[in-house]
Parts: structure tokens; sequence; C-alpha cells
């Protein structure tokens, strides 16, 4: 029931949203806000983009991020195809089915994510904090939004692991100076120096924002309080739908736990 119990404990426009949930026949189903799509679909059809377009991107999946990370709680699988599109064009996250909410300070020992998005201490023996752990795979989805690659990749999982292991990717491929810079910290290797989203949303980066829609008299107030909208480009047939429309998943009713093979 993590799933149910994290999309209860949110309400906010940056999370989809959790209308009910019911339980027949040993299984979970959950009634939820509709999405025309996904990061993942959504970029597949599209150049990267590049711009105030790219800022919007960045800014949009930081955010939502943050959204977790006030209520306490840890995504834990972070990546383009878990942040889903509304019918305006919002960024919000989904998918908690690994997610966890914590009352103490967060800790977890389990190996569980997307390997490609994975941060390197979850592959360590030890126990790791899974919040930090959601800023390195966020770095990871911000680099493919901004280039269209993903960083750490390989022809077997355990060349992908000593990749992000040793922190081997092209920055480079990222244009934008601010930008690698912003990425980079987040893929920094030592945990405790990866920037929370907080930290994130004042970097240099966010200023060229900040000064380019107050040129047509948006107050950075107005910027921190509003969540910007990408136009939905996805062919799809429910891009038009009723304002309070909704979709019904149902899930399984056990967490789901990437597991790794040995190598």
């Amino acid at each position: 029931m993590s799933e149910v119990d994290c999309l209860m404990e949110i309400d906010d426009p940056r999370i989809v949203r959790l209308y009910n949930n019911y339980v027949f026949d040993n299984h979970i189903y959950m009634l939820m806000e509709h999405c025309v799509g996904d990061l993942s679909k959504f970029l597949g059809k599209e150049t990267p983009p590049k711009g105030i377009e790219l800022q919007s991107y960045i800014r949009g999946v930081i955010t939502a991020v943050k959204a977790c990370h006030d209520k306490n709680i840890a995504h834990c699988d972070l990546k383009p195809s878990n942040f889903l599109i509304d019918t305006y064009g919002r960024i919000k996250i989904g998918d908690f089915g690994l997610s966890t909410i914590f009352r103490d300070k967060p800790t977890a020992s389990c190996v569980k994510g997307t390997p490609m998005f994975m941060a390197p201490e979850i592959f360590k023996p030890y126990e790791y904090n899974p919040m930090k752990a959601d800023i390195w795979a966020m770095g990871v989805t911000l680099y493919v939004i901004a280039t269209g690659m993903l960083p750490f990749h390989g022809r077997n999982i355990g060349e992908i692991v000593s990749k992000i292991e040793n922190c081997d990717y092209n920055i480079q491929l990222v244009e934008d100076n601010d930008l690698k810079i912003l990425i980079a910290q987040c893929l920094d290797l030592d945990p405790e120096c990866r920037p929370t989203p907080d930290q994130l949303l004042i970097m240099n980066y966010f200023k060229k924002f900040e000064q380019s829609l107050g040129k047509i008299g948006v107050s950075k107030n107005y910027l921190n309080k509003t969540q910007f909208v990408i136009k939905p480009k996805l062919n799809s047939p429910n891009v038009a739908v009723p304002r309070n429309s909704f979709c019904l998943r149902r899930v399984r009713t056990y967490p789901r736990v990437q597991k790794i093979p040995n190598f």
C-alpha cells in the first residue's frame, strides 16, 4: 500500500492526484487523475528542448521532486517515464510503487529503482539516504531532457554500474554552462555534496529564467508560486479530455523491487 499511502499524504499540483482506491479480488485499484503521457514519450518525439522551453522542463522536474521531499517522501524510482504530463501540459510525478515515507532520518539498504538512474551508493553493501539518491536520479533525468541521451549506458548491467560508480559520462553534451554545473552537482559521487531541490532552484541557471520572464513583467515571487506548462504534442486521442477526467489503474498488492543480478 506504499503508493496509496504516499499519494494520500500529498495534495500538490505537481503530484498526480489519487481520487480514491479500492480493493477487489486481492488487487488494489486506484482512481487517479488522467495524464496524457510522460516525459519519455514526449521527449522521444522531439529534438531536445532549448532556451526557456528547456528551463521550463528543468524547473518543472525539480519542483515536482521538491513537493515529494517536502513531505519526507523518497520516490526511489525517478526517471522520465515517471514524470507525467497532464492535459494542461503540467509536469507531475507518478508511480510511487517503490516510494517510502520517512518519519525520522531517511535511510534505506535495499537495491531498488531502474539501474541506469540509480545512484552509486545503492550498489554498496551499506545504508544510504534515499533522498540523496533521488537527487542523483533526477540529475540523470535532467541530462536526458537536455541531451536526449542517457549519461550512463553500456552493453550489460555490469558495464552500466561501473560507469555509474566512476561517474563516467560526457557532461559536454549539455550545451548550457550553468546547466552543466547544476547537473554535475546532482551527479556528485558524494551523496552529502548533492544539493537539495531548494538549493537547485536558486542556482545561476534559473537566474536567466527569472530575468527573461522579468522582461515581460513576471515577478520572482510569482515565478516561485507558479507551475509553468508545456504544450502537449503527444499523438494521443486523449489529449482533449474533460477537465475532471480520471483513469483507473490496477496495481500489485506488493512493492516492486528491481533485483540486480550478481556481476
